[in-house]
């Protein structure tokens, strides 16, 4: 259910103060001490400007007045324009003081706020299934991890620039009554008057939030699959197509921007209009009507314009916040589905014992969702035994790679039982299964780094050169990485680029192995390979054979020539 604007604040405001603690309590102090510092600073004006003449000197003295004298004798301070003047120094440097280290705190807190709903954001993506990423786009997550989460940065910069305002406002309006209180409600009504005026405003300015992050979950959308598919789209020539829905988009993105800066430069007009109009009528009323003294008349003119400031400001932020409230909401309805597709809970203390007899499938069945036309399994039983190669086959469709995906551990059957050896894998084993795992994929995966961090990668434990060369000769790769300069130091570049496909193929291999697993997992791993390539590949295999669990997922009859065993999947499997 969509929830209002309101309904957003109060959840965020929730996680907001939950997150924060005694930082929350030590902000509100130091706006506390920082506004009492101003609105004493302000008082300081009617004895100041009495003292200089402007006042009226031959009436009885306001109560303002005397009570500043009375302070200062007890501090032992004279009473005259000199010693009012130090005084008033005094009380704006302490407020100085307190206000910079209340805007240290502030952004302290709202920097510390970002980085644990980032974080927090990162650990429930991490945590939810492959099954639920596999039905959902990388650029929402992506989205969110930037774009959405930089907006709520800005909402709390917002949040915490209105509790700097609420509480100037409020010492603004305490010092106003202890000058007029019919002039202070005057203030309150209008200023309430004025609020209710910009409601349909500030109602547009949330609608321009929601479609913001939908355009720009658009945009983040379009350009990831720019760069996936950009060698694709410049040999069908498709790159025109790609930058004129990026610009569609992007313009999309500039009007809703446009439109959010009328709004508030309407806002701030119609502000400004009526904030001198009321400072007008306060200056006849007090005037003409309550016969106020000319020093107070000054000091309400300087409040008025004040808190003409704290309303012109906080009408900004408030029209942020309600900006940004909707990349909140995304942000929290993200959230709630990664945990509603979170993995079962880990425990990494309850080790699933050594694969040593066989893997075995007892009435598999599995489904990705209704209609959907990526093939699952119904009823499948088969047997892996240990330290045999087994080879996977059939026609593309018939469940190859989700049977891979199911073997990892990646996918949790919707029915029936696998076992290893005699212990059932149930969720809570996963972890510690997948551990005893290695897989290589069609496409190795290689990230912008050199061989070694990249061999490294497949472990918590930190391999030396030694055992990295044996991996290297394990999966056939030594002797080009030995001809390369840099050698294990070589840089491979984004996904591997600057490697050829049997090059990054072999490391994947030898990263695999690095793991020393008790089963290996190849899904096509040698398919898109020369033949040269996939020879020594498929020698290294061999030289592996019987010394681990493999299962090869392969078309090719040379692939799976040298298999144990073969298991043949249908469409009806």
């Amino acid at each position: 259910m969509r929830k209002r604007p309101l309904q957003l604040l109060y959840s965020y405001l929730g996680v907001l103060f939950k997150f924060a603690g005694l930082k929350a309590i030590k902000a509100g102090g130091l706006l506390f001490l920082s506004g009492l510092f101003r609105g004493v600073s302000l008082l300081m004006l009617i004895p100041l400007l009495g003292l200089t003449g402007l006042g009226d000197t031959t009436g009885t003295p306001d109560s303002i007045s005397v009570a500043v004298e009375s302070m200062m004798t007890r501090l032992h301070i004279s009473y005259s324009l000199a010693g009012v003047l130090a005084f008033f120094l005094l009380l704006v440097v302490a407020e100085a003081f307190f206000t910079r280290y209340q805007s240290i705190a502030l952004n302290a807190l709202n920097l510390d706020f970002t980085q644990y709903l980032r974080k927090t954001l990162y650990r429930r993506i991490s945590s939810a299934s492959w099954h639920y990423h596999s039905r959902t786009h990388s650029a929402e997550s992506m989205h969110l991890l930037d774009n959405a989460v930089q907006k709520i940065s800005s909402s709390t910069f917002y949040v915490l620039q209105l509790f700097v305002l609420i509480f100037q406002a409020i010492v603004y309006f305490f010092v106003a009554s202890s000058i007029s209180w019919p002039m202070t409600l005057v203030m309150l009504l209008t200023g309430l008057m004025l609020y209710v005026l910009l409601i349909p405003l500030n109602k547009r300015m949330y609608r321009h939030g929601e479609k913001a992050v939908n355009t720009s979950q658009t945009l983040y959308r379009n350009m990831v699959d720019f760069f996936s598919g950009l060698k694709l789209a410049k040999s069908y020539n498709r790159t025109r197509q790609h930058i004129d829905e990026f610009i569609r988009t992007g313009q999309h993105l500039l009007n809703n921007e446009k439109a959010v800066i009328a709004a508030s430069a309407s806002a701030q007009m119609w502000l400004r209009i009526f904030s001198v109009s009321l400072l007008c009528i306060f200056v006849y009323i007090a005037f003409s009507t309550m016969h106020m003294e000319i020093e107070q008349v000054l000091v309400l003119i300087v409040i008025v314009n004040r808190l003409y400031g704290v309303f012109s400001s906080a009408q900004s932020f408030w029209q942020g916040l309600l900006q940004t409230l909707p990349s909140y909401a995304t942000y929290q309805k993200a959230m709630q589905n990664f945990q509603q597709h979170a993995e079962p809970a880990q425990n990494t203390q309850i080790l699933i014992p050594p694969l040593k007899s066989q893997l075995r499938l007892e009435h598999i069945s599995f489904q990705y969702q209704a209609h959907s036309t990526i093939p699952g399994l119904a009823d499948f039983s088969a047997t892996f035994p240990a330290n045999k190669t087994t080879a996977i086959t059939g026609p593309s469709g018939v469940g190859k790679s989700t049977l891979a995906d199911i073997l990892m551990g990646l996918l949790i059957p919707d029915s029936g039982t696998i076992y290893v050896d005699n212990t059932a894998l149930t969720p809570d084993l996963l972890f510690s299964w997948r551990n005893r795992i290695a897989y290589v994929p069609q496409e190795a995966y290689l990230f912008d780094g050199s061989i070694r961090s990249n061999l490294q990668w497949s472990d918590d434990e930190e391999f030396n050169d030694q055992q990295i060369w044996v991996a290297l000769d394990a999966a056939a790769a030594s002797d080009f990485v030995r001809k390369i300069p840099e050698q294990l130091d070589t840089m491979v570049g984004e996904r591997g680029v600057k490697l050829s496909g049997g090059e990054r193929q072999r490391i994947a291999l030898a990263r695999a192995l690095l793991k020393k697993p008790d089963m290996l997992i190849l899904d096509e791993a040698t398919s898109s390979l020369d033949q040269k390539t996939e020879i020594n590949i498929l020698d290294a295999l061999n030289i592996l054979h019987g010394r681990m669990t493999i299962i090869i997922i392969a078309h090719s009859e040379r692939t799976i020539a040298h298999a144990d065993f073969i298991i043949p999947l249908s469409s009806k499997s």
